[in-house]
């Protein structure tokens, strides 16, 4: 009879802990779907799109692109780079001159022949010109300059793709944070109500003369140190959610209800192995395409100012007219063909041309040391990456023991044979492990996108 109490009991106290266990596991990030664990009690997150003024992650990096300052910054350097392009093309278009003038002279302008005073123009006249000039050749020089600021706006763009991406994964990695801050906060509320459940089990054993006042106050310290991590936890969390309104320049105390990303977000294939990281960062990273067009763009310079060395030939043609009755002709039409050679200028062609080679010589440094960095950066997003998968299995292992130590010690310390230490012991050990699996889930989450990062994708083409 004593047993079969006993078994009566404890299939109570298990069918009381299910709607607990559920309740924990509707929190849960969806990583089921990520091929990473097999957790079939992980359900879907709790935060949904359709959820009322609910901010998604795709939705939050369009708004993103639409005000962020550094983007903008960078937009406006590209439209400056494409502006260049047509002040170092107008040399090689005519060039069309025009001017109206009207004089007035003190005396009429007259010559003496013999006795007499001959007029040679007007005391009021009116003068006009229209000239044309065009570049025929020049070496090169002029397309020189044409092609060195296509490449410099081939930089700007590349500039301003990188100022999208940075901006983008900042944007990721803080939404991350407050994704991680908030489920933080359901991990200490969660601790909270384990300990209160915890203090009304031992308040029924108290009453009945089970055990002693210790066991209470034991609980009631542990549910105020809880408390004050709680508010510590909400406060980190309305931080990063500030944070995040900064970003897409919102005020900052506007609510931020995030939408729950999973490895189902994530379209593009993660690297099976770190050179594969590396050739990726080096082929597609906007700063080493910026750089490799900037030392275009001073290949071009040096190309132009060597021109300079060598003969250019332009034609000019124009009208001019210049009112004065005692001329048989007032107006009159030019045609030049011009040969100009700069034989010298004191030394400044050769001075440019040495800067461009020493500038072309510094970036050639800056660009491998680029790389290493960029190379460092991949290597260690990648590392992070390998480890995070790690620590969420291990992470998921030590949720499911934590969970089955709770329910054992709580059904031990209502029978009588364990001890109140036990139980609250069992319930910090429950709060590490969910802190650590969340942690590790989103480390996982944050590594994966760095990783891209590192790489040059479009994180608004990942997360779509």
């Amino acid at each position: 009879m004593r047993k079969f109490i006993d078994k009566l009991f404890l299939a109570i106290v298990v069918f009381s802990l299910v709607p607990a266990m559920a309740a924990f596991a509707a929190g849960m990030p969806d990583v089921a779907a990520a091929g990473l664990v097999n957790t079939p009690e992980i359900a879907a997150p709790a935060a949904v799109a359709n959820t009322p003024g609910a901010l998604s992650l795709p939705d939050g990096l369009r708004m993103l692109f639409a005000r962020s300052r550094d983007v903008a910054i960078a937009a406006q350097q590209q439209m400056a780079a494409g502006a260049d392009v047509g002040i170092a093309r107008s040399p090689m278009l005519p060039q069309v001159n025009s001017f109206f003038s009207h004089t007035e002279l003190a005396y009429q302008p007259e010559a003496l022949f013999g006795s007499f005073d001959v007029p040679e123009s007007q005391r009021a006249y009116n003068e006009f010109n229209v000239s044309i000039h065009q570049l025929l050749f020049d070496f090169w020089g002029a397309a020189s300059r044409v092609k060195a600021s296509k490449s410099a706006l081939e930089a700007s763009r590349e500039g301003t793709r990188r100022a999208k991406n940075l901006a983008a994964f900042r944007f990721v990695s803080g939404y991350l944070d407050l994704l991680q801050s908030q489920k933080m906060v359901l991990v200490a509320q969660r601790e909270l109500a384990r300990l209160r459940s915890h203090l009304s089990d031992a308040s029924a054993l108290y009453n009945g003369g089970v055990i002693t006042k210790n066991d209470l106050l034991q609980a009631q310290v542990k549910i105020a140190d809880v408390q004050q991590r709680l508010l510590n936890a909400q406060n980190v969390s309305q931080a990063a959610a500030s944070r995040l309104n900064s970003m897409l320049s919102r005020p900052l105390d506007t609510p931020v209800i995030p939408v729950e990303v999973g490895q189902s977000e994530i379209t593009a294939a993660m690297p099976a192995d770190l050179k594969t990281v590396w050739g990726a960062a080096l082929r597609q990273r906007p700063e080493i395409l910026a750089e490799d067009s900037v030392l275009k763009s001073l290949g071009y310079e040096e190309k132009a100012y060597k021109s300079q060395y060598l003969p250019s030939l332009s034609i000019s043609g124009g009208y001019d007219y210049t009112e004065n009755k005692y001329m048989v002709h007032q107006g009159n039409l030019s045609a030049v063909a011009l040969i100009r050679i700069n034989l010298s200028n004191g030394g400044a062609t050769k001075a440019e041309i040495r800067k461009l080679e020493s500038r072309k010589a510094e970036l050639v440094e800056q660009r491998d040391k680029l790389a290493d960095q960029i190379g460092l950066e991949a290597e260690n997003y990648f590392l992070d990456l390998s480890s995070s998968r790690q620590n969420l299995e291990a992470a998921k292992a030590a949720l499911g023991q934590a969970q089955e130590n709770v329910r054992i010690n709580r059904v031990r310390y209502k029978e009588g044979v364990g001890t109140a230490t036990e139980v609250l012991d069992s319930i910090a050990l429950m709060t590490v492990a969910e802190s650590n699996y969340y942690s590790a889930f989103y480390d996982l989450m944050r590594a994966q996108a760095g990783v891209l990062y590192s790489q040059g994708i479009d994180l608004t083409e990942v997360y779509k």
